[in-house]
């Protein structure tokens, strides 16, 4: 469980962070982050996660630094209106060999056809 901080002063709030896509064109690819809060214990029964916001992690980005990701602050943006920045997530990935690897077959792929 990762915690974000909030732009509202004092508040912290538990965030799950279940799904991991990766979206978009080759060059402008980026890993999406689905930042969902959790209903109080009390609650948990009559209330489900929601959506809170969503932040984004460009793989070109990655690729030209040629280095995992090591707590950076991403900009989580509010789920109904993207232009409202909500909070902030930071975030480390191991991930680097990995992104590699599919960049590698994707353009073998490609130049097999």
């Amino acid at each position: 469980m990762l915690c974000c901080d909030w732009l509202l002063p004092g508040v912290r709030a538990p965030v799950l962070v279940p799904r991991l896509f990766v979206i978009g064109h080759k060059h402008h690819r980026r890993i999406r982050f689905t930042v969902v809060s959790e209903p109080p214990e009390e609650e948990e029964q009559e209330r489900e996660c929601e959506d809170v916001g969503m932040a984004f992690l460009r793989i070109p980005d990655i690729l030209e630094k040629q280095r995992d990701v090591t707590e950076e602050r991403l900009s989580v943006l509010d789920v109904e209106d993207s232009s409202e920045v909500v909070g902030t997530l930071t975030v480390s990935m191991e991930c680097l060999e990995a992104l590699r690897s599919i960049m590698e077959e994707e353009e073998t792929a490609i130049s097999s056809l």
